[in-house]
């Protein structure tokens, strides 16, 4: 029995990581403020895995990419922990930088509808298990789509895309509700109830708040794990809370 898993993700702008309220951003602080402030270091214990994204927008200092891996470098330190790393990935270069600095995976969004080779070319170099395609959706007219650039262009719909995005060899998907995103009000299980059959593990993200909004969508057969970016809700004690929980009630979650 695959084990379902519990994700944190932490979203960075030009040297300061923020909140997401449907997309929009709130900034928080830096890598001295989650290590201090969160004891960020703890984390670790309690979580399956980490992502870290890079959500800057608009055109970036020379060194921004530098100064993103080194606040990673940072972080890692002393967490061990499967690391996704994604956000302005425009060639297997970049790619290569993040794995450099310690990612298990890479996470692409914009390539899926414009550039899905480079997901193929990732995948060929790295392996499927390293490659995880991020589609953020919402609501639109009686469905749901997928989009890109920070939920302002709209790609196509969330299953053509799902379809697009195994096609070209990614190794899982993750599904975030731009509409749910922040709020800390529950996932959209109707939009996850709705997705396509595929052979990849999905991870579910965007409005878990509390650990019975885990216990909803990781008791679904076709979802792998949640994400949640809510520092406020879960850092301190709130994943070691979360995990005891959650293994608790569910055979397929790793016990403390």
């Amino acid at each position: 029995m695959l084990k379902k898993r519990i994700i944190f993700v932490l979203f960075y702008q030009n040297g300061y990581f923020h909140l997401s309220r449907n997309f929009s951003l709130q900034k928080v602080g830096d890598c001295n403020w989650l290590l201090e402030k969160f004891r960020f270091s703890s984390i670790g214990d309690y979580i399956d895995e980490l992502i870290i994204l890079d959500v800057s927008r608009g055109p970036s200092a020379p060194d921004s990419r530098k100064y993103f891996c080194d606040s990673i470098s940072m972080l890692m330190k002393n967490i061990f922990v499967p690391l996704t790393i994604g956000g302005g990935i425009r060639t297997i270069s970049d790619a290569h930088d993040y794995f450099q600095v310690g990612a298990d995976k890479v996470s692409m969004n914009w390539a899926i509808s414009e550039k899905p080779k480079l997901i193929s070319d990732v995948a060929e170099k790295y392996g499927s298990q390293a490659v995880t395609v991020s589609l953020d959706v919402r609501l639109y007219n009686d469905g749901y789509a997928a989009y890109i650039n920070y939920g302002r262009d709209r790609v196509g719909s969330v299953s053509d895309m799902i379809s697009a995005a195994e096609g070209v060899g990614a190794g899982e998907i993750l599904i975030t509700s731009i509409d749910q995103d922040g709020t800390g009000a529950g996932l959209d299980s109707k939009l996850l109830k709705s997705l396509p059959n595929v052979s990849v593990p999905i991870i579910a993200c965007g409005g878990a708040g509390k650990p019975e909004h885990f216990f909803e969508i990781l008791s679904m057969t076709n979802i792998s794990g949640v994400a949640t970016g809510n520092l406020f809700n879960f850092i301190g004690t709130g994943f070691l809370e979360l995990r005891r929980d959650l293994a608790e009630s569910l055979p397929n979650v790793r016990k403390l």
